[in-house]
């Protein structure tokens, strides 16, 4: 189960990629997995596919809603030891 959670969030933290993009390429290492039994294997893997996509709704639905609340400036100065 860990490997398949691992995939699942190494697959989101391609986001360059298209919904389309990540839920093939999901497929494709999907045929690659060892099961033991295939019905477990076809129920999974509509399970993943379905988290990757509910999760990938959500990213694209709340970038808009999400702020920044901190970012680096480069500051001129000394910094006195004290």
């Amino acid at each position: 189960r860990s490997t398949l959670g691992s995939l699942v969030h190494a697959l989101v933290s391609e986001s360059g990629k298209s919904e389309a993009q990540l839920l093939n390429e999901l497929e494709n290492i999907w045929e690659k997995l060892p099961f033991d039994a295939q019905w477990y294997a076809d129920n999974e893997q509509v399970r993943h596919l379905e988290m990757l996509a509910t999760f990938l709704r959500w990213r694209a639905n709340t970038r808009g809603q999400l702020t920044e609340i901190g970012t680096e400036v480069d500051v001129d100065g000394l910094v006195g030891g004290g």
